[in-house]
């Protein structure tokens, strides 16, 4: 199947945009496992449906990797941290809703298809960035730094 150079450029775009939209400190780390599975995803159908779909799955899995990794650091941290986090947790959630509403506002206003994927990944990149600030924490408790 032969894809044109529009089509190809609204991939590429899409796929930096999600995989390297957070950016590295530091050296490359391991891939993880929901960047592994969404660039197979997209791979699999690069239809603009598809991509948006694709992102929202790994917004999901994005969402309750953070959940998961919250309510670890919520049984091993002190009380006082406990506060603050769940504090900050309430925060940062006000903060992804007011920005899914901004960026649908912003994104839908802009005519093709591949704003959808942008808008996609754009919430991606919100939860995927909190799930990591979160892992970040987790690790300095378990001494892995």
């Amino acid at each position: 199947m032969r894809m044109n150079i529009f089509k190809r450029s609204s991939i590429v775009v899409f796929l930096l945009m999600i995989l390297v939209g957070i950016g590295f400190a530091g050296e490359k780390e391991k891939q993880h496992s929901i960047d592994a599975w969404l660039e197979k995803c997209i791979e699999s159908d690069f239809s603009t449906a598809s991509m948006t779909n694709c992102a929202q799955k790994a917004t999901a899995m994005w969402d309750k990797e953070m959940n998961g990794i919250y309510k670890e650091l919520m049984r091993k941290l002190p009380e006082k941290q406990k506060t603050l986090l769940k504090q900050s947790q309430i925060q940062w959630l006000k903060f992804r809703d007011a920005e899914a509403n901004f960026t649908s506002e912003f994104y839908g206003g802009f005519e093709g298809t591949i704003w959808q994927n942008i808008l996609a990944g754009e919430k991606l990149t919100v939860v995927k960035k909190r799930a990591l600030n979160l892992q970040v924490y987790l690790n300095y408790l378990k001494g892995n730094r």
